[in-house]
C-alpha cells in the first residue's frame, strides 16, 4: 500500500507543479466547481470525476516525459488502476478546496456589488 500512497502523493506533486496543465486544466476545473458551489450544484462525487480528466492527462504527460527520459516505450509502461487515479483525483481535489473555496468568495462579492448596483 506505501507504493500506491508514494505513487500518488508523487503524482499530486507533478501535477499540481506542472504549468501547462494547471493553466490548461486545473485553473478552469477550480473555477467550474467554484460556480457549481455558488448556484448549489456541486456534487463531490461528480467533482472527483472531472478532477480524473486532470489526472489522465497528467500521467499520460508524466509517461511521455519519463520515456523520453529513459528511452523506454510507453508499452514498457504498466497501465494505472482506476482505484489508483480515483485516489490521486481525491487527493488533488483536496488541495484545490482552498482555491475553490476562495473563487467562491470572489464570485460572490461580485454577484453581491452587481445587486447592489441595480438597486442604485
Amino acid at each position: 500500500m506505501t507504493i500506491i500512497s508514494d505513487f500518488s502523493n508523487y503524482m499530486v506533486e507533478a501535477i499540481e507543479s506542472d504549468g501547462n496543465l494547471y493553466r490548461q486544466q486545473y485553473r478552469p476545473i477550480v473555477l467550474n466547481l467554484a460556480r457549481k458551489k455558488v448556484r448549489g450544484i456541486y456534487e463531490r462525487e461528480k467533482a472527483v470525476k472531472l478532477v480524473i480528466y486532470l489526472v489522465d492527462n497528467g500521467i499520460k504527460r508524466h509517461k511521455s516525459e519519463f520515456c523520453e527520459y529513459y528511452e523506454v516505450s510507453h508499452y514498457a509502461l504498466a497501465r494505472i488502476p482506476a482505484t489508483v487515479k480515483h485516489l490521486i483525483a481525491t487527493r488533488l481535489l483536496i488541495d484545490m478546496m482552498p482555491e475553490i473555496d476562495y473563487a467562491v468568495k470572489e464570485m460572490k462579492a461580485v454577484k453581491k456589488q452587481k445587486v447592489l448596483a441595480r438597486r442604485r
